[in-house]
């Protein structure tokens, strides 16, 4: 039986829309909404010799955790961000030692300012194959080099006078076109019409910049939500090819009204790098459960503090909308 709705499963969903030598892009923050658990289910399937995957090319305002695991696995060939970073939970020692020291491999990575990146993924949302900016004309941005060979070819900012007469310099700067983007979510309903709480970002571009769209949700919603409150859908579900349920998907980041981001989980994993213990860091927190209730499991009682959330008020009025997870059954 063929569902009507965008529900898949996370394995499913993975085998489905990630390809070898691909161009993704995990939106969300530095500490969160990051699509961690999607990123953990591709060195999952590729471990279980599901997926062949290779030289990816990463894109995000941010390189946070689920880009780190990445990299760290060596399947990343390079990087366009506009931060690499956990903040308040420090550097991020897996890539800092990827471009530094070439472990496991060398990651290419182009800078870009929060204003030039967003620039980017407007251009993207509006199918552009560029747009012109008087940011990227000067500073250390712009002198950088001319981007990097390899399997995903990116050229830096080209000069051009403005045609209109003023004689004044801009910056033409290349639209980003993912061909994979993926969200992570509070709320989404079975269309794929996502609701996001908190600061926004560039979330709503990159996602309307993606070739494909995937939706990582903690909480499925009931389409009344949408009917009611079209104004609250953030990403509509036009722009969205699959809709996975997963409960905290995020974490170790977080998720505005639903749970905290867990920063001694973070340095514990900058611990793993810095003492060259990565691998045995997959092992026990990528590679060990079986499903979503052993992933849960996994995490343990942390789970139930990182949920006592300042901003838990945020998601009180739509608790109601909730679906039980017996709608949600996946139709084989």
């Amino acid at each position: 039986m063929e569902r009507l709705d965008k529900i898949l499963t996370l394995d499913d969903a993975v085998r489905k829309f990630v390809r070898d030598r691909q161009s993704i892009a995990f939106a969300g923050m530095p500490l969160m909404r990051k699509p961690v658990v999607f990123a953990r289910e591709i060195l999952r399937q590729k471990r279980a010799g599901n997926l062949k995957v290779s030289d990816l090319l990463m894109a995000g305002g941010t390189a946070s955790f689920g880009t780190a695991l990445l990299v760290g696995a060596g399947i990343v060939e390079s990087m366009i961000v506009q931060f690499i970073g956990f903040e308040r939970a420090g550097l991020n020692y897996v890539i800092k030692k990827s471009i530094e020291e070439g472990v496991p491999r060398k990651v290419q990575v182009e800078d870009e300012s929060n204003l030039t990146f967003n620039l980017r993924c407007l251009a993207g949302s509006l199918n552009l194959p560029f747009i012109p900016s008087i940011s990227g004309v000067w500073g250390d941005l712009n002198l950088r080099g001319l981007g990097f060979p390899g399997a995903h070819e990116y050229r830096k900012y080209i000069h051009v006078r403005d045609p209109f007469g003023t004689g004044r310099k801009v910056a033409l700067i290349q639209g980003l076109k993912p061909d994979l983007t993926v969200i992570q979510a509070p709320m989404a309903d079975k269309d794929g019409n996502t609701f996001l709480l908190g600061a926004v970002g560039h979330d709503d571009l990159l996602s309307r910049a993606g070739r494909q769209v995937i939706v990582v949700t903690d909480h499925v919603v009931s389409q009344d939500l949408c009917r009611k409150y079209p104004n609250l859908v953030t990403i509509p579900s036009i722009g969205v090819d699959a809709v996975v349920p997963w409960r905290l998907s995020a974490w170790p980041t977080g998720c505005p009204g639903l749970y905290d981001p867990d920063i001694p989980h973070i340095k514990l994993f900058n611990g793993s790098a810095l003492r060259n213990e990565f691998q045995d860091y997959l092992d026990w927190f990528v590679y060990s459960y079986k499903d979503e209730d052993d992933y849960l499991q996994m995490i343990g009682p942390e789970a139930e503090r990182l949920t006592q959330t300042a901003s838990s008020p945020l998601m009180e009025p739509f608790r109601k909308y909730l679906l039980k997870e017996k709608e949600l059954e996946v139709v084989a």
